[in-house]
């Protein structure tokens, strides 16, 4: 039986050349940490460091964005005649979830 597991992304900045790094720490289902390291360094931009940091919460959102918008009609949420369903984004929330688990073909 696979052990749950809680995965946090932590942004520092490294005080001796100012670059940011991003530091991976997983803890299995009693908070102990289980799993430590950085997946990034020498990151120059504080924005770009926090888009690093927080995609797998982006990218979780997008999926579960996707879900609503494909299965809302079919459970009565997205029925407002006149208004935009959400529908037409379907496209470019799937390219952008491709993107992000590396299954657009560009990598």
């Amino acid at each position: 039986m696979p052990v749950k597991s809680n995965e946090s992304y932590i942004i520092f900045l490294d005080s001796f050349d100012g670059t940011y790094e991003i530091c991976r720490s997983v803890s299995n289902q009693d908070g102990m940490k289980i799993a430590t390291g950085i997946v990034a360094e020498g990151i120059r931009d504080e924005k770009i460091a926090r888009l690093f940091s927080n995609a797998p919460e982006l990218l979780d959102a997008c999926e579960r964005a996707l879900q609503y918008i494909e299965e809302g009609p079919e459970f009565g949420h997205i029925r407002m005649p006149g208004h935009n369903t959400g529908h037409d984004n379907v496209g470019m929330i799937r390219a952008a979830i491709a993107k992000a688990k590396g299954e657009d073909g560009k990598g």
